[in-house]
């Protein structure tokens, strides 16, 4: 701590005091005999004391356990919510994102294939399962993601802003379920159409 804040005229100190006994961690504590998951927390807090405009920031939580994680991500939520801050993760911890972000960017292959406020894209996404007509059965086009199903029932991601019930309905589907969807099940659902 003491070596890395000569180098950032922005150093908090009392912000940094802070972070480090939230997450645990004595200004005094030997780096090699730490927990995988204190060095992570510690990297944390490192990165957050010189109050960055922009923090970029690859798996940050991987291998943490969820009640570091769960530390993590506030001290990032707060940082964006009380300075203004933009934080960019690159993470396969979907479900994390799903809670903490508030804007989600699916790149696949190179390619950006799906991006915008977290809230919008899970209301704008559905798994359907229903009876399909045959013509349904073989349907493909962007927005429509066939999903492996029950036996005699066929389940679909949908863009319901492309594919609303109704739409379902003149294609001949019937007996249509509409749920919820994660964003790993969207983001699995996209990854596995795009190939």
């Amino acid at each position: 701590v003491y070596f890395l804040r000569k180098f950032y005229p922005d150093w908090d100190d009392d912000y940094c005091a802070r972070l480090l006994e939230r997450f645990g961690i004595a200004w005094d504590e030997w780096i090699p005999k730490m927990s995988f998951g204190s060095k992570i927390k510690l990297a944390m807090a490192m990165a957050l004391c010189h109050r960055p405009d922009l923090l970029l920031l690859d798996e940050p939580t991987l291998g943490v356990d969820a009640v570091s994680k769960k530390e993590i991500f506030s001290e990032l939520l707060a940082a964006v919510q009380e300075e203004s801050h933009t934080v960019l993760i690159s993470s396969h911890g979907l479900s994390d994102l799903e809670r903490f972000a508030d804007h989600i960017g699916v790149i696949h292959k190179g390619q950006m294939i799906l991006e915008g406020p977290t809230d919008t894209l899970l209301e704008r996404f559905r798994l359907a399962e229903f009876l399909p007509s045959n013509g349904l059965a073989t349907h493909r086009s962007d927005g429509f993601y066939p999903q492996p199903g029950k036996q005699d029932r066929f389940r679909a991601v949908l863009d319901i802003e492309q594919y609303p019930e109704e739409r379902l309905e003149q294609m001949g589907a019937s007996e249509i379920t509409m749920v919820p969807i994660s964003l790993e099940d969207l983001f699995v659902a996209l990854v596995r159409e795009e190939g």
